[in-house]
């Protein structure tokens, strides 16, 4: 029996980890959840167009790349990636998981604006 979390979304399932904090307290962590289809080619400086669903489980278990940026306290720094678009949830409780899509979010100077946003209810 497999001991990872898993849920079912709409456009396929996740299989997540369960985490403790320092303090103990566990919780579970969906990490890498693909929001929109990557901005690369003819879609870039497009509006974003929904995820491509999936078919097999998706492994939610690792960080996924960041968004090109630089660095913080070094300016000359650059790195990320382009395909950027993801998503990380981390819920004391699996049972309860709903996305609701929310339009037009949009984030600061360290937080890149971004076009869609998901709250977990």
């Amino acid at each position: 029996m497999n001991s990872q979390p898993t849920v079912i979304l709409h456009d396929g399932v996740l299989e997540g980890r369960v985490g403790y904090s320092r303090k103990g307290i566990r919780f579970f962590s969906f990490q890498g959840i693909p929001y929109a289809k990557p901005p690369v080619g003819k879609l870039r400086f497009k509006a974003p167009e929904p995820a491509t669903p999936w078919d097999d489980v998706l492994n939610a278990t690792e960080e996924p790349p960041q968004c090109y940026q630089r660095h913080i306290f070094k300016y000359e720094e650059v790195g990320g990636q382009e395909d950027c678009l993801f998503l990380n949830v981390y819920t004391p409780q699996v049972n309860i998981m709903q996305f609701v899509k929310i339009n037009n979010c949009r984030g600061d100077c360290i937080q890149p604006a971004i076009h869609h946003c998901y709250v977990l209810t």
